[in-house]
């Protein structure tokens, strides 16, 4: 009892109650009352402290919360108690790895990987830690991973990224397209995305090495032409509307005019789109990262068009 407040809390005394209690307090969890949730299950912790379901979410609770010493000491007494369970050591491992103790999550997602090699957290985790150092060491973890959560976005995540860095971009771009099918508005999306933009980038860049595309030259050329004659603020229109569009992905590849614009007359190409909306934001703010690599195609074109105005 405080000065303004009485905390009232309600224990157990057979065993079907504690089941139920440990249930409610998951429940509790599951659906965002985590501050409930938690001063039922460090009740129910203070009596039964060697119950492997308390101190199994319990540990997992601390871990999210970010109180990885108290969640590390948990999960180690239940892995003491139970060496076997694969799910509590994948529990210990991510809470290292939160925690910065690399090694000793590496340590604890291989000994859960020989009890189950099959699950796919495990599999996810310990591709996430040796893509640190290897991503070729990684990858057949993240793959497999990535084939029994389907529909998981990290995961899916996690093992696009991987496939970048290899340099298989063409396998890596349909995994991150699912992505942002899977997870749309979210960070994560937002993530894939970019890496997107980077692929695209690198695809543009591999075949023209370090000379402009004369491609995209002309196109940026044309964009001056167009956002002189239209106006600083209906140029800062078409800009942002491809912007917009861009979000999902130009395909900068194909030569189809597949793009339209509501404010622009015309069908066009995505690799024009982009130059368009590089020139324009460029226009906007000299400082502004695109998120594709027409620098040396721009200034060209900028040359050619101080020439045709002067």
């Amino acid at each position: 009892i405080g000065d303004d407040y009485v905390i009232i809390q309600w224990l157990p005394n057979s065993l079907s109650d504690k089941k139920n209690a440990i249930q409610k307090a998951i429940n509790l969890l599951n659906e965002g009352e985590v501050y409930q949730g938690e001063i039922m299950l460090s009740a129910l912790y203070d009596h039964y402290p060697d119950n492997h379901a308390i101190l199994f979410n319990y540990g997992m609770l601390l871990s999210d919360k970010g109180k990885f010493d108290e969640a590390i000491r948990l999960l180690n007494k239940l892995n003491q108690l139970d060496p076997d369970n694969h799910r509590a050591l994948n529990a210990l491992a991510v809470a290292y790895m939160r925690a910065g103790m690399r090694n000793e999550a590496l340590l604890e997602l291989k000994k859960s990987y020989e009890i189950e090699p099959e699950d796919p957290y495990t599999l996810k985790n310990l591709g996430a830690v040796l893509a640190n150092e290897s991503e070729e060491e990684a990858l057949p973890y993240l793959e497999k991973a990535a084939n029994l959560l389907s529909d998981d976005p990290q995961t899916q995540y996690g093992y696009g990224l991987c496939l970048k860095k290899m340099g298989d971009r063409g396998k890596a771009d349909l995994i991150l397209q699912k992505v942002i099918e899977l997870a749309p508005y979210t960070e994560l999306c937002e993530l894939a995305k970019e890496a997107r933009s980077e692929i695209a980038s690198d695809n543009f860049r591999g075949k023209t090495g370090s000379e402009p595309r004369m491609d995209v030259v002309m196109y940026c050329l044309a964009a001056l032409e167009k956002f002189n004659s239209l106006g600083h603020e209906k140029a800062k229109t078409v800009t942002f509307e491809i912007a917009m569009l861009g979000r999902n992905g130009l395909d900068i590849q194909s030569t189809d005019n597949k793009y339209t614009l509501n404010s622009l007359e015309g069908k066009f190409t995505g690799l024009q789109l982009a130059s368009y909306m590089f020139v324009g934001l460029k226009q906007i703010d000299p400082n502004i990262d695109p998120g594709i690599d027409f620098v040396k195609e721009y200034q060209v074109a900028q040359d050619l068009f101080k020439t045709k105005t002067s």
